[in-house]
């Protein structure tokens, strides 16, 4: 029958056989070695048991300490509540001039007077291409230098230009005259055809000077050749 005793080191409720009473045991969780006895449930302590090191002196019951924490229940009584730095909304967006100096209320403006004929962006009224299609606008008044300089959004679906050719035909129909007129005219209708599709953004735009030229040189071709040709004619038939 098992018996009911307590370790002298750490307070601890043992349950032991009957035939181990007065015998010498080990504590299973402290290890101390000690004689149980008999313990009365009267006779055990009411506080939480004492934990000391293996080896250590037993304490006697009477010398624990017994620490009382008072228990905070009412909510009166409750710390203060932590709060959460949120931070403020931000501000609304604003608008600022480019130029520094906002815009008189109810005048003009002045900066932005003309739009793109193709995009319909606002533009400087001096401007000589646009700055978000790129589409030249004026170019009588464009620096040769700045010619490749804006150039509208690349596309992939782009036919590829054919300016080199057309300037080729273009010069052999001015050189040979009469026999280059063919070269003239087809150096002609490939430039219209190819400045309208580029127009269009249909067609790269990088070629369009050269094209230009090309077309130049086959109206030039064909009214050399043409005059050409008929002074030929009319040698010809006079004699």
């Amino acid at each position: 029958m098992l018996q009911r005793t307590q370790c002298p080191q750490c307070r601890r409720d043992l349950s032991v056989p009957e035939e181990m009473i007065g015998r010498e045991t080990r504590c299973s969780t402290c290890g101390h070695t000690f004689k149980p006895a008999l313990v009365e449930a009267a006779s055990l302590p009411a506080g939480p048991p004492h934990w000391s090191e293996p080896g250590a002196a037993a304490a006697p019951p009477g010398d624990a300490e017994v620490v009382v924490i008072p228990l905070k229940l009412s909510l009166g009584d409750a710390g203060p509540a932590l709060t959460q730095k949120i931070p403020p909304p931000p501000r609304p967006l604003r608008l600022v001039p480019l130029d520094g100096q906002p815009n008189q209320p109810g005048g003009p403006r002045r900066d932005f007077a003309m739009p793109c004929p193709y995009c319909g962006a606002g533009l400087p009224p001096d401007a000589y291409h646009c700055r978000f299609c790129g589409e030249i606008l004026d170019d009588e008044h464009e620096p040769s230098w700045d010619r490749r300089a804006h150039r509208p959004p690349f596309r992939r679906d782009y036919e590829p230009h054919r300016g080199h050719l057309i300037l080729g035909l273009g010069i052999v129909g001015l050189v040979f005259g009469p026999a280059g007129l063919p070269f003239a005219i087809a150096a002609w209708t490939m430039a219209n055809k190819d400045l309208d599709k580029m127009q269009t953004h249909a067609m790269e735009p990088e070629g369009k000077y050269v094209t230009r030229d090309g077309k130049y040189c086959g109206i030039a071709g064909v009214v050399v050749g043409g005059l050409s040709l008929l002074v030929v004619l009319a040698t010809m038939f006079r004699f």
